[in-house]
């Protein structure tokens, strides 16, 4: 992912799907959790999850990216007023309003992260975090942005059905 004109962030990305037997995913430096706009229930848990993830995480403090999904539907059942919760309890997290179906800061949200993950690194060496410059690989997704030839144009967008 270009992280300004020059600097590329790579992460890796598992879907535990809330899985209890990821509960703790060793090495892991950030943390998204997502709920659906229309599904409380799904926002409840995500007080439960950052407690889970920071009573589990084997580094202090971890990146956590907070995602609220759906924004673009009109049936919600989460307010403002519980985003504010979210805020006020937990603010040190990266709060995103997304939508998956049409891509509304779903880009903006991960840039986000990986931004903090990069300057957490470059302030402190974490177990598992290496950070490195490729001048060559920079270059390789500047070229490919510029010439619309990345994976997602070659095959016709990834989203396509």
């Amino acid at each position: 992912m270009l992280l300004g004109d020059s600097e590329v962030g790579k992460t890796s990305i598992f879907d535990t799907a809330g899985q209890d037997r990821f509960n703790s995913l060793r090495g892991a430096q950030g943390f998204v959790c997502i709920f659906d706009f229309t599904k409380k229930q799904s926002f409840d848990n995500v007080f439960k999850w950052i407690n889970q993830i920071r009573e589990t995480a084997s580094v202090p403090n971890p990146t956590i990216l907070v995602l609220g999904n759906k924004r673009d539907l009109d049936l919600k059942e989460v307010t403002d007023k519980d985003i504010e919760q979210i805020m006020e309890k937990c603010k040190d997290v990266i709060y995103f309003e997304t939508s998956a179906r049409n891509g509304y800061q779903v880009d903006e949200s991960f840039r986000s992260m990986t931004v903090k993950l990069v300057e957490r690194g470059k302030q402190n060496q974490v177990s598992g975090f290496k950070i490195q410059a490729d001048s060559r690989r920079t270059q390789e997704i500047l070229d490919s942005q510029a010439n619309n030839s990345g994976c997602c144009s070659a095959n016709g967008g990834c989203c396509q059905s």
